[in-house]
């Protein structure tokens, strides 16, 4: 993980280099958490991972190494790319061109006060809804949301039986899903 602040951190002062390193590292777990949280949809996975990694070449500046680790970061940047872009879907049922947004213009805009006031709530929500769960299937999530690892990697690192993370895993992100849409007049 090391190795990924420092990419990122030189990726911040504009090192395509650094960047293309940072991409081949980082993009394996970055898909999978994008795919999991599009329900496997390919194509849309793929798309908030491009996305993802546009606002991270632009936002790189604004990582903290005293904050955290850079995978969970850029976790976070995918995450929330990929709540947008469900939100988008409730909101607009037919989908936009992608010349229409995918624009660094588009990537490079800060949240607005009501898109930041929309995300505590949703963190909140989310956090709630975690310190209801048992200890082992926090953890469990945390390591898929926040962290980025695959449902294998859980399995090794918690020693637990994969089908035991996986079931934990979509049931639970099935709960939080509705749970979150039912208590945010947005949705998600």
């Amino acid at each position: 993980m090391n190795n990924l602040n420092t990419l990122l951190a030189k990726a911040a002062k504009k090192d395509q280099s650094a960047f293309q390193a940072l991409y081949k590292d980082a993009s394996p777990k970055l898909f999978a958490l994008s795919l999991r949280l599009v329900n496997y949809d390919k194509e849309t996975a793929e798309e908030i991972l491009q996305e993802a990694f546009i606002k991270i070449w632009n936002k790189a500046d604004k990582f903290d190494t005293d904050k955290g680790s850079a995978m969970s970061w850029m976790s976070t940047v995918v995450r929330n790319q990929a709540f947008d872009r469900l939100r988008s879907y409730k909101s607009r049922p037919q989908l936009v061109e992608e010349g229409d947004y995918e624009t660094l213009d588009y990537t490079a805009n800060e949240l607005q006060p009501e898109q930041q006031s929309f995300q505590r709530q949703q963190l909140a929500v989310f956090k709630e809804m975690l310190d209801k769960l048992p200890p082992k299937q926090q953890e469990c999530v945390t390591q898929s949301l926040v962290q980025g690892y695959s449902h294998s990697e859980i399995s090794e690192r918690m020693q637990l039986p994969l089908g035991t993370v996986k079931a934990w895993l979509r049931r639970n992100l099935k709960e939080f899903q509705e749970g979150m849409a039912d208590r945010n007049s947005f949705g998600f």
